[in-house]
């Protein structure tokens, strides 16, 4: 008779998790889903032993078992030694190679030959990107805190951020969102109640889309995010790219058709001067 097969506790699969950084632990995989796999077979020593198992995602974790490049014991057991910290989220998007490259920004399209410094508000809260090979598009940008302090640096399509029990971070292939609180920590309250002239439903939760990159089509990403400072802010949502200062009595909202509506930036030389500038 088969030995009934009992499941894997949730503190061995959050220590699990845990141990490969909330991720795939293949640190060749950015995958955030993952299964448990038993380095040693169930079929036979049919025990769950926290030594002998690892959390992967499921295309590696197939790979492990029926890949045509063998994932073997002795590299599982080496992913599983890798120390990580949970300080820092880390995560990756992929963008499908594709001509004309171009960022979605609300319903208006940016488009380079190079690189295009998009603006910047400071050194710690700007967004550029750049075209590699004609058709491998590169993003780069920052976005800190009122304070100046980095909540989230992406670098050559790079994730990285501070793990907070009050920021959300959500990845799955094509699609990355850090949700932050709309707090006077990472927005004055003023750019909120401008934002709401156009769009009422602007963190009307009390939570916004402190960054999101989705993927559309090979070459195309759409940028979602709020860039603010004390004194100025950059907000950009699925319906507008949307520029604030205090002095204003709403935002300089741009609307266009979306990916045809096309903004072409044309490198200035040695000194990168943005497309977008207060």
């Amino acid at each position: 008779m088969a030995r009934h097969r009992d499941g894997i506790s949730n503190t061995v699969k959050k220590t699990l998790y845990a141990d490969a950084g909330n991720k795939c632990a293949n640190p060749g995989c950015s995958n955030r889903r993952t299964h448990i796999h038993h380095i040693r077979q169930w079929a036979v020593y049919q025990t769950h032993d926290q030594q002998h198992m690892i959390a992967v995602c499921p295309a590696c974790h197939d790979a492990i078992h029926h890949g045509k490049i063998r994932i073997d014991d002795t590299i599982v057991y080496h992913w599983k030694a890798i120390s990580r910290s949970l300080n820092q989220i880390r995560g990756h998007i992929y963008v499908e190679p594709g001509a004309p490259a171009k960022l979605l920004l609300g319903t208006i399209a940016i488009s380079t030959s190079q690189n295009a410094l998009i603006f910047q508000l400071s050194p710690f809260n700007r967004m550029k990107f750049s075209i590699k090979d004609g058709d491998i598009l590169m993003l780069e940008l920052s976005i800190c805190s009122l304070e100046g302090r980095e909540l989230v640096r992406v670098v050559d399509n790079h994730v990285k951020h501070q793990s907070r029990p009050d920021i959300d971070f959500q990845q799955i292939p094509g699609s990355v969102r850090v949700i932050a609180p709309s707090t006077e920590e990472f927005i004055p309250s003023w750019v909120g109640q401008h934002m709401r002239l156009h769009e009422p439903d602007f963190a009307d939760n009390g939570r916004m889309i402190t960054l999101g990159i989705s993927v559309l089509t090979p070459g195309v990403a759409r940028i979602e995010g709020v860039w603010a400072q004390q004194d100025k802010a950059v907000i950009i949502t699925q319906a507008h790219l949307s520029f604030l200062l205090p002095s204003w009595q709403q935002p300089l909202s741009l609307v266009g058709a979306g990916e045809e509506s096309v903004l072409y930036y044309v490198p200035s030389g040695i000194i990168d001067l943005p497309l977008f500038g207060f």
